[in-house]
């Protein structure tokens, strides 16, 4: 496999219908007609335990929340994958750092640099099929943050630290 910034990741796309119901409030310039309405989602993967092609049918926030749950064991599967692959600089960067104390290994540049190694091969880039804006939307409107900005949360935290 040649170098690349991430080695998996994860795709999803919703199909969605037109409602005329709850409809925002029309304004000065602006008459809404309908709205979308989220009737599936779909979600894929590239990396090996997780190729299944998965597909959601429901009310938006069930399948909002399933999708979610899929990607952060996915996620986890990525990360185990990539541990694997990058034992050897685990191996090198901690064997550096034996014979430091725990909040001496914290603050070394090495220790760092192993922290921020780790969060990284956390994080699990997930894009729209299509990039539609309206996929992110979608994903706002049954409640949840943004999905990217929620997954972020969820599966990245340690990279703000």
């Amino acid at each position: 496999m040649k170098d690349k910034l991430f080695y998996y990741r994860a795709v999803f796309d919703y199909e969605s219908s037109f409602s005329t119901s709850s409809l925002p409030k029309s304004g000065p310039r602006t008459t809404f007609l309908n709205r979308h309405v989220a009737m599936v989602v779909g979600v894929q993967t590239n990396f090996p335990g997780f190729s299944e092609f998965q597909c959601s049918i429901g009310e938006p926030e069930q399948f909002v929340q399933q999708k979610l749950e899929y990607l952060e064991k996915a996620s986890a599967q990525a990360y185990q994958l990539l541990n694997r692959k990058f034992s050897f600089v685990y191996e090198f960067l901690e064997g550096r750092l034996i014979d430091l104390e725990d909040d001496k290994r914290k603050k070394h540049p090495l220790g760092k640099l192993l922290v921020e190694f780790d969060a990284y091969l956390k994080c699990l880039p997930v894009c729209t099929l299509n990039g539609g804006r309206y996929d992110v939307l979608l994903s706002d409107e049954t409640s949840h943050k943004s999905t990217h900005v929620l997954f972020q949360d969820t599966v990245c935290r340690e990279k703000r630290k």
